[in-house]
């Protein structure tokens, strides 16, 4: 289970990356709550990170059923390198 607030992140790290295409990127915690605030939401921080992604929507928005979506996460560890 994923903490729900940067101020609960474990890692001095987060990693965000997507499954489908090659997106990745490295954040240190302490400018993410500088930049959002240590209270931010992670799905908020996720979105903004992974806003410029092409299937990416809006937490508000409700997806569409055949839609294709972004599969950005985040994560405490580096992700496996895509193959």
């Amino acid at each position: 289970m994923q903490p729900h607030r940067l101020s609960n992140w474990p890692s001095v790290w987060v990693y965000a990356y997507c499954t489908v295409c090659p997106r990745r990127g490295r954040y240190r915690l302490a400018r993410l709550a500088q930049r959002y605030g240590a209270e931010e939401l992670m799905d908020n921080v996720l979105y903004d990170l992974s806003k410029d992604c092409p299937f990416q929507i809006a937490p508000h928005q409700r997806p569409r059923k055949y839609a294709r979506r972004c599969h950005a996460q985040l994560s405490c560890d580096e992700p496996e390198p895509r193959k």
